[in-house]
């Protein structure tokens, strides 16, 4: 009966690399003629928008804009507080060998650097610097050997596990709502921040679910009245369609805010009695998996020469991942040279991880979080200020099964901070974070490539052998030595096939032939 080779082709949706480059904007603003003379620049609100980005050959290029929201303090002191929008568009491309038009491609813009300075009372200068990370998927083709049949051929399967993905899915949700104003006179909104805070990120069968928040904070200045903010919370909830997704994955999602604008709406008698709320919010999602990969470790035959061939493959084993929600305590302490605090205004953050660490069932991870706060002043000259502080941020997320050298991956994702003034001069703050972290660990299998019948004739030998155990025996190894079987071992020595073994345990075997079969390793692939 000839050999009968069973195959699997598999193709996980898997990364194929990361690149990242940075951009330097640079451009002067001419503050229009509608807004009053500067005096001094406040603050820049900044928010990167990914446009467009498409993969091609070896490369995948990208366009976007830089939104600035501008406050300035004025030389008119009946509107001492005022705001302008601009914008900065760029474009550029990130080389990757690996990828084609078919490629998916996943960008991330972060904001690394901005600096502003007032040129005069009518001109501003800014640079920024853009930080654009890409990261590529495809689907990865893998020819496994699974199983072999044929006469008393005996086969020995096993298992690795690895990481699994669907492709990364892309939805912008349209969020608005209307206030009412607290006071009927023409308001002026100098400034709109948000911070996303997911509630729940889940995959379920064909998709993934999103839950959450975005917590909006506006500086308005009513006319003739004093500035004031005021937080407005927006919830979301949606499924994403993501065909391959199951339950059993983990999901990760990331947020881009790509708009957020906030303005009065005249009624019928045009008064402005309502504050119009416009957000899009783009959610990137996908969901992870482990999966059990079978392959054919091992194999012989007691009846019939065969010739094994196998092949060592060193592979990535996923270890662990999870999503950890964290929140730390930080203490901030203004300058002597800052404007003492009145009021808090509006507060945002941001952070980064520096390193993911992997330790003994768990990861450690170390990065900053920046904390941004937009205040009322205890003067009158300037009336509002803008402080930025950086703390530490350290956190050992439990990761079982983790071991030290293994490899640990990590993002961090600044959600929100409750932050109170205890003096005009000191800040205390809790910080939350969302915390993705995952291992893994490079491992070496050795699987059966091909199986071939030979012309080798066994020769005749004793059938029954007493053998004695030596360390790092098991019964498969014995049984293949003396071309025999695990169960025939089992059954002559009464034993369970549980039962372990111990150096210099006597077994009694029994085979009808010589033992025989070559295997020719190949290179590692």
């Amino acid at each position: 009966m000839p050999l009968v080779l069973s195959k699997e082709t598999q193709e996980p949706y898997t990364p194929l690399g990361t690149a990242s480059t940075q951009l330097l904007l640079e451009q002067d603003f001419i503050i229009p003629d509608i807004k009053p003379d500067a005096a001094a620049i406040l603050h820049i609100h900044a928010l990167p928008v990914l446009e467009e980005e498409k993969a091609a050959e070896g490369r995948i290029s990208f366009q976007g804009v830089l939104k600035l929201k501008v406050l300035t303090l004025t030389k008119d002191e009946s509107q001492p507080l005022s705001s302008m929008e601009e914008q900065l568009p760029f474009a550029d491309f990130l080389r990757m060998d690996e990828v084609t038009r078919s490629t998916d491609v996943m960008l991330f813009c972060q904001l690394s650097h901005l600096e502003y300075r007032l040129i005069n009372d009518r001109k501003i200068s800014c640079k920024a610097i853009l930080t654009v990370t890409a990261q590529a998927y495809a689907p990865k083709p893998m020819e496994v050997l699974t199983s072999a049949s044929g006469e008393n051929l005996e086969t020995r399967r096993d298992f690795f596990l690895q990481s699994v993905q669907t492709p990364w899915k892309k939805e912008v949700l349209a969020l608005q709502e209307n206030l009412p104003l607290s006071s009927q006179t023409p308001t002026q909104v100098l400034l709109a921040t948000a911070d996303v805070v997911p509630n729940d990120s889940k995959a379920v069968p064909g998709g993934i679910s999103i839950a959450g928040d975005l917590a909006i904070t506006l500086l308005l200045a009513p006319e003739g009245g004093s500035v004031e903010s005021r937080e407005v919370t927006l919830p979301f909830h949606t499924t994403i369609e993501s065909p391959s997704a199951t339950e059993d994955m983990a999901a990760e999602t990331c947020f881009r805010l790509e708009k957020l604008s906030a303005y009065p709406l005249p009624d019928d008698l045009g008064e402005e009695t309502t504050l119009h709320i416009d957000a899009d919010l783009c959610v990137l999602c996908c969901g992870h998996g482990i999966m059990e990969t079978p392959y054919l470790a091992d194999a012989y035959s007691t009846a019939q020469p065969v010739k094994l061939e196998t092949t060592t493959q060193t592979i990535t084993t996923p270890v662990g991942q999870t999503l950890l929600h964290a929140s730390f305590p930080a203490r901030f302490t203004l300058e002597e040279t800052d404007e003492g605090i009145l009021q808090l205004l509006s507060v945002d953050t941001c952070g980064f991880l520096d390193r993911c660490v992997a330790q003994t069932d768990g990861v450690l991870t170390e990065g900053a979080v920046t904390l941004r706060v937009l205040y009322l002043t205890n003067q009158s000259d300037p009336p509002v200020a803008f402080w930025e502080g950086t703390a530490p941020f350290s956190e050992t997320v439990s990761l079982p099964n983790t071991q030290s050298g293994d490899e640990a991956q990590g993002r961090l994702i600044s959600q929100w901070a409750s932050v109170r003034s205890l003096n005009e001069r000191e800040l205390e703050a809790t910080i939350h974070v969302l915390l993705q972290v995952s291992s893994c660990r490079p491992t070496s299998i050795t699987a059966v490539s091909n199986l071939e019948e030979t012309d080798e004739t066994p020769a005749s030998l004793p059938s029954l052998v007493i053998y004695v155990v030596q360390t790092g025996d098991t019964l498969w190894k014995i049984a293949k030595r003396f071309s025999t079987t695990v169960d025939q071992i089992l059954a002559l020595n009464e034993l369970e096939e549980d039962t372990p073994l111990y150096p210099g345990q006597k077994l009694l075997l029994l085979r009808t032939v010589s033992p025989y079969g070559t295997t020719t390793t190949q290179p590692e692939s």
